[in-house]
């Protein structure tokens, strides 16, 4: 028996007619393969990439710049700010304190993490606007996405 469910799904878009954004950048991919528990994870996605030639159906676009005003529409000031104190912060105890709070611990960047969530910021913006700019129906950034953070915090805290 065939689903109904089946039959009303729209026929799939051949690969050759959707139009891909993939986001990315050198200077990007060497920062978060500096992440030290994840080191050079940026690379291997991207090898691969490379290797099954996938680039010449995607379109490269680069990461936008973006400054604490841009962050702020999305996480807290508090958090924000917290996040660029870490980025600086020569006390290792109040380091370890401040991001316990917050949730940046463990595979968190540590040193250097404001950069870091202003990079992927920044390309998760540049895929948004071309989807809203309907340049592309799909926007992909490889680099987003692997500390889950919200408002606030990660989602190593509640």
């Amino acid at each position: 028996m065939e689903s109904q469910l089946n039959s009303e799904l729209p026929e799939r878009l051949n690969v050759n007619d959707r139009r891909t954004v993939y986001v990315w950048s050198e200077e990007l991919l060497c920062l978060c393969d500096r992440i030290r528990k994840v080191p050079k994870r940026a690379s291997v996605v991207h090898s691969l990439i490379e290797a099954y030639h996938l680039l010449p159906f995607l379109r490269i676009v680069e990461p936008l710049p973006v400054d604490v005003a841009d962050l702020i529409v999305f996480h807290s000031q508090d958090y924000t700010e917290c996040v660029k104190t870490l980025s600086t912060s020569d006390d290792p105890d109040k380091l370890n304190e401040q991001a316990e709070n917050y949730g940046l611990t463990y595979d968190c960047p540590g040193e250097g993490v404001y950069q870091y969530a202003a990079a992927i910021c920044g390309a998760s913006l540049a895929g948004a606007q071309c989807l809203n700019e309907n340049l592309c129906d799909v926007a992909i950034n490889w680099t987003g996405g692997w500390h889950h953070a919200k408002r606030a915090a990660t989602t190593a805290t509640t």
